[in-house]
């Protein structure tokens, strides 16, 4: 963004979907969780048509929780080809941890939930090889953990972009980019590792300007990266334009070096480059590159142009992005609730606030353990009973329950327990152990893989198979829950999805009733109803009143969001002995309100009319 420290997405909640991602700049994701069936996209249509450019963004999770449990793929690169050529090198990409914490992991620590595996702070795709031949193997390839990181490459330690723009290329005769790298010391005798990189162009030949060569590189003032091309004298001409990470790093955390030559030409200070060099006529309005940017700015121009100033992201909430404001183009006051929207010029509903005023995360009175959705989601959503987004482990519509304190569960090996239900919960095991309380491991049993997850075998097969064994002498089995084996000294389970019926939950709309898991034939219990005056969200400051959620009208409007603790526990109802198939959601007979018989639960849901004075409606 522009004010140089905004993260992108903050604060969020993602399940079920997949996530496109741009294609340029470095984009970053705070305090945002991510559950089953989450998925992230690198470089979102990048190449398609005219769209993109060097398609090597930097992905940036900072205090991020990956929940994700599913064995399936987390995220992909792109791999197709829409051009008329093959100059297409739209893999680019790196998934990186910020630097503090990066840091954390480096030494020795571990973060909650993170996206990578243990000790692993960063991942870019399989192409850039040169990574893997690194002295010390900080580098692995990702098909150890099956297919979840897409086959890329993880790293121990940071990775950023090296970009470089080219001019006057055409796909069928442009030169590699040959990388050399002198790993943790100075530029002498042969590099340890080193790659061909070849050329990117965006749209056909002499159609567009968008070309050039990008790839991963790690950053710190002791790496030495020289470049050359793989045609003439290597030369790269002085006109090019050559970018560093990004200077958002710097801002929000800390400036970071790297030492880098083009050919003989030591870049920057004696070859020392930082993320904060200069880029002035880069993306330049609507166009991708003024004309006075070649030879003239990046980490390499000739003239070697200072550093741009580093912004101080603590005058700008931390990097927290607010709606853009223009009281100036409103005739009148927006209020409180509302804001001037720039572009149309008309008074906008802020973010969780209704046009009648009201405040919806007031109005949802989520527990301690619960985020309102409103705050994210925006004006015009109406408060509803999944109005909170609960905390792993807890359940109910204000995030009330936590079935697993409730049951008794104690999750071990590092496994996690959420809830399925408000009455249920189960334990989300860690990859090669499992168990009702993950209780079990493979280490020591299977040899596979030197012994390590997932020991030679595919820890994702198919749908239909829930238990995954490994061999003492090697050997894989896979079986359907119809063939699950019993475990012995030859023999281990790594892996196994639930055979039970936690997945199938009576009553997610109903916020005045438990949700419960279903019974074993897929009928569902008998309900049970909260206690009357118990608060409820489907509609706004609701309290339960004989099963149903509805307006109380002694609650005033609070301003700000109620602190609520938990302190009941929910019933767990025992399965009916008759079961039923369509149990009822809310008594249908029998019942009154006001103490008075006539006013029947018809009467009491239905709006009063006053026609002679339609504002009382």
């Amino acid at each position: 963004f522009a004010n140089g420290c905004s993260s992108h997405l903050l604060g969020a909640s993602y399940a079920d979907g997949n996530l496109a991602l741009p294609d340029q700049a470095s984009f970053i994701i705070e305090n945002t969780t991510f559950g089953d069936g989450a998925v992230l996209e690198a470089n979102h249509h990048c190449n398609v048509g005219v769209t993109g450019v060097l398609c090597f963004p930097q992905y940036i999770l900072h205090e991020v929780h990956w929940k994700n449990s599913s064995p399936s793929r987390w995220m992909w690169f792109q791999d197709f080809n829409t051009q008329g050529h093959t100059a297409n090198q739209n893999h680019g990409g790196v998934f990186t941890l910020s630097p503090p914490n990066a840091q954390t992991v480096m030494d020795g620590g571990q973060l909650a939930d993170s996206f990578f595996p243990p000790g692993y702070v960063s991942l870019v795709s399989d192409k850039f090889s040169y990574l893997l031949g690194l002295p010390g193997s900080p580098c692995i390839v990702s098909t150890a953990y099956g297919n979840r990181y897409d086959g890329g490459i993880l790293c121990r330690v940071p990775l950023r972009s090296l970009k470089v723009y080219s001019q006057n290329l055409v796909s069928f005769s442009a030169p590699y980019l040959i990388v050399e790298v002198w790993y943790g010391r100075a530029q002498s005798g042969s590099p340890d590792s080193s790659q061909s990189i070849p050329f990117h162009q965006i749209g056909g030949d002499f159609e567009s300007d968008k070309q050039g060569y990008s790839l991963p590189v790690v950053p710190g003032a002791e790496h030495h990266y020289k470049l050359r091309l793989s045609s003439g004298d290597g030369t790269i001409p002085a006109t090019w334009v050559v970018e560093f990470s990004d200077e958002v790093v710097g801002n929000r955390w800390e400036v970071e070096y790297i030492n880098l030559s083009l050919n003989n030409y030591m870049c920057g200070n004696n070859g020392l480059v930082n993320s904060h060099h200069d880029r002035r006529f880069m993306w330049s309005g609507d166009q991708f590159m003024s004309n006075e940017a070649w030879g003239n700015t990046g980490a390499c121009a000739a003239d070697k142009p200072g550093d741009l100033p580093k912004v101080d992201c603590s005058l700008v909430d931390e990097g927290r992005l607010m709606s853009a404001e223009c009281p100036e183009l409103c005739s009148n006051s927006c209020g409180e609730t509302s804001y001037c929207d720039c572009g149309s010029a008309t008074c906008k509903i802020k973010s969780g606030f209704t046009e009648a005023e009201v405040d919806l995360c007031a109005a949802a009175r989520c527990s301690d353990h619960g985020s309102c959705a409103a705050k994210y989601l925006g004006s015009n959503l109406p408060t509803t009973s999944s109005a909170c987004i609960c905390d792993e482990g807890w359940s109910g519509s204000r995030c009330q329950f936590n079935p697993c304190q409730t049951l008794g569960i104690v999750c071990q090996n590092n496994g996690r327990c959420a809830a399925t239900s408000d009455t249920s919960a189960q334990c989300i095991c860690k990859n090669g152990y499992s168990g009702d309380l993950c209780e079990k491991s493979c280490d020591g049993i299977c040899t596979g893989n030197g012994g390590d997850y997932p020991f030679g075998c595919n820890p994702s097969v198919g749908e239909d198979i829930v238990q995954y064994r490994c061999g003492n002498g090697g050997g894989c089995e896979y079986w359907t829950e119809d063939k699950i084996r019993e475990d012995d000294s030859q023999w281990c389970t790594f892996k196994e999805s639930s055979t039970d019926n936690l997945e199938c939950t009576c009553n997610e709309v109903d916020d005045c009733m438990l949700s419960t898991p279903c019974n074993n034939d897929g009928s569902c219990p008998t309900p049970t109803y909260l206690p009357d005056g118990e608060a409820c969200n489907s509609t706004p400051f609701g309290v339960c009143q004989q099963g149903v959620c509805a307006q109380s009208n002694t609650t005033p409007l609070p301003t700000s969001p109620p602190v609520i603790v938990p302190t009941g526990q929910p019933v767990t109802p025992n399965p009916s002995s008759s079961q039923t198939s369509n149990p009822s959601l809310r008594p249908t007979s029998g019942h009154s309100h006001c103490g008075c018989e006539a006013c029947t639960q018809e009467v009491w849901t239905t709006p009063a009319i006053n026609p002679s004075n339609p504002a009382e409606n």
